[in-house]
């Protein structure tokens, strides 16, 4: 958004002379440290945001260590179904 000031002077590139012009390295670093203000100002929800995914991680791992592991040596063999016409998927 460019602000037009009563005064009517300009910049050789026809901006007013109080509009600076950013980079995209510059809007990047920006952006990274209003996220890093964010997270610093939101101490407990940064927290909540770090240590929820490995807890339900160790969760079901554990969850995983307490069930039986039962391996089936068998091979299951299917009949093969017509093609030709719809009638054995009903």
């Amino acid at each position: 958004m460019v602000v037009v000031t009563a005064q009517g002077s300009t910049n050789p590139d026809g901006l007013p002379p109080q509009v600076h012009r950013t980079g995209n390295g510059e809007k990047f670093v920006l952006l990274l440290w209003k996220n890093f203000l964010l997270h610093w100002r939101s101490k407990i929800s940064s927290l909540v945001e770090i240590f929820i995914p490995p807890f339900f991680m160790l969760l079901l791992v554990g969850l995983r260590s307490l069930t039986e592991v039962q391996i089936n040596n068998y091979e299951s063999v299917y009949n093969p179904l017509d093609i030709t016409n719809f009638t054995g998927i009903r």
